[in-house]
Formats: C-alpha cells, sequence, structure tokens
C-alpha cells in the first residue's frame, strides 16, 4: 500500500524533486503514516493493483527502498496483523546479543502453547543488514509501515468515533482512550541493547500512526500470556500495559491527549 504513496494515480514521486531519491521515499512514508484514511484504489484487489508500476519506477523506487525480503514481511505482517502474533524486533547486533537473542527466542518458544517455527521468519525482525537500527527504533516503520494502523489488510488510523464517545464516559477516560487508540493490538517487542542488558524486552504499544502509547518492558517468557491477553479480555489488565510510561503525545498535555481527553474540568 505504501507503493501507492509513491506511485499512484496522484504520481507522487517526483522524479525531478531535488531530494536525495532515499530522502523523498522517507518523506512520502511518513506522509503515508500521516493519513487518516487510504484511498480505496490504493488497495489491491485480487492479484491487481489499480495502477502497476512502470519498470522505470521499480528500478528508481521500489527496489532499492524494500528488497524481496521486505516485501514478503511486509506482506505476510499485512496479512496477519491483529491476529495476536507479536513482532519481535531487534535493533542490536553487538557484544554477546546472538547468544542473548537466540536465548529470548527460546524462551519464546518454550512459553508459548501454540509455538509455529512457520512464521518466525516474519515475525522476528532479526538481520543486522535491515534492521541494525540501535536506539532508533522508529526507523523500522520507513521500511515497514505496515506494523501500525492495519487489522488484516485493513487500515485503521484514527480512534473511531463511536468507541471514543463511550471511553469519555466510563470510569477511566483516559485509560480507555488509550487503550481504543492501540486498535487492541500488542506491544511490539524491541530487543535493544537495554533489553539484552536488563533481559526484558521494550514493549511499545504504537497507535496507527506509530506514535508511543505506552512504553513498558516484558520478560520474554511473558510474551504467550501478552498475546492471549485481547483474546482472554485482559489487555487493559496486564502488567505490561499498566506499567507502562504514557508516550509524549498521549500526555494529558501533549499533542494527542489533550484533543482526545475529556476536560478534566467536565
Amino acid at each position: 500500500m505504501a507503493y501507492a504513496t509513491a506511485t499512484g494515480s496522484e504520481r507522487h514521486w517526483d522524479a525531478t524533486s531535488p531530494l536525495d531519491p532515499a530522502e523523498q521515499r522517507r518523506v512520502l512514508i511518513h506522509a503515508f503514516l500521516d493519513e487518516e484514511s487510504l484511498p480505496e484504489e490504493w488497495f489491491p484487489r485480487g492479484n491487481s493493483i489499480s495502477r502497476a508500476p512502470t519498470s522505470d519506477e521499480i528500478l528508481e523506487v521500489l527496489e532499492p527502498w524494500r528488497p524481496l525480503k521486505l516485501r514478503r514481511i511486509a506482506t505476510e505482517i499485512s496479512r496477519n496483523q491483529g491476529k495476536g502474533d507479536l513482532i519481535i524486533l531487534r535493533t542490536y547486533y553487538g557484544g554477546d546479543s546472538d547468544e542473548r537473542m537466540a536465548e529470548i527466542l527460546e524462551e519464546d518458544e518454550l512459553s508459548d502453547a501454540f509455538f509455529s517455527p512457520d512464521i518466525q521468519w516474519w515475525r522476528v525482525l532479526n538481520d543486522p543488514e535491515l534492521f541494525d537500527f540501535g536506539d532508533d527504533w522508529e526507523r523500522v516503520l520507513e521500511i515497514l509501515p505496515e506494523l501500525v494502523g492495519q487489522s488484516g489488510f485493513k487500515v485503521f488510523r484514527g480512534v473511531p468515533a463511536e468507541g471514543l464517545a463511550e471511553a469519555r464516559d466510563s470510569d477511566d477516560p483516559v485509560g480507555d482512550i488509550q487503550y481504543l487508540a492501540s486498535i487492541g493490538h500488542g506491544p511490539l517487542l524491541v530487543a535493544d541493547k537495554e533489553a539484552f542488558e536488563e533481559n526484558e524486552l521494550r514493549a511499545l504499544f504504537l497507535d496507527g500512526h506509530g506514535n508511543i502509547i505506552r512504553d513498558s518492558t516484558l520478560k520474554p517468557e511473558n510474551i504467550f500470556d501478552m498475546k492471549m491477553a485481547p483474546e482472554r479480555g485482559q489487555g487493559p489488565e496486564t502488567t505490561c500495559w499498566q506499567k507502562g510510561k504514557v508516550g509524549p503525545k498521549y500526555k494529558r498535555q501533549g499533542d494527542i491527549g489533550r484533543v482526545l481527553y475529556p476536560s478534566e474540568e467536565a
């Protein structure tokens, strides 16, 4: 779908732009993530799309952005987002992190009653050539924007109005609105340097645009319980959610919080 942002019928890609191609791609992907809704023509119908890319667009725009491995990962994430499988993003590859990563994945496998090795190739983002971001985990959204705002192939960016009205009238409007903004998805689990040192993955609850709602941690042996929490109706009650620090934009006076939350005087 992000392809359409670059090469759709409006031809957002500007071959004459003074911007470096990589920078122009970055700007377009961030514009894609900022969209509240997506035009219907951007969605594939069967095996067809509204406008096929030209050979030049494939060579100049698409292939430099995402190699085949990333395109396959993006397809599987799109198909499976919202089904409960938590994505693990490894962003640090120094020291003894290879051994520590193997231990984390072993803990994940042993604790998951429904563990499937067949999905690990797209569920665990573990490749230094693609994901060596260090502390700058947000860079993953520039190559895999499908990580946020989706449930299957449907895109959900904002908080649904009907749910928002109900959440505002609840006993815990701020917490309920934050959980609603997460679309009920589990967190993105980040294996950064600190995660390897503390044996706790960073757990980021993100909204449909990639903004942090809550920033928490999760031990590898608890991944399965976190995965099953929404199905059990326990999502907002999990320790991972409860102990999470509210992201800057979701604080009461943050850019998003001050718009979504009811006034304190109400």
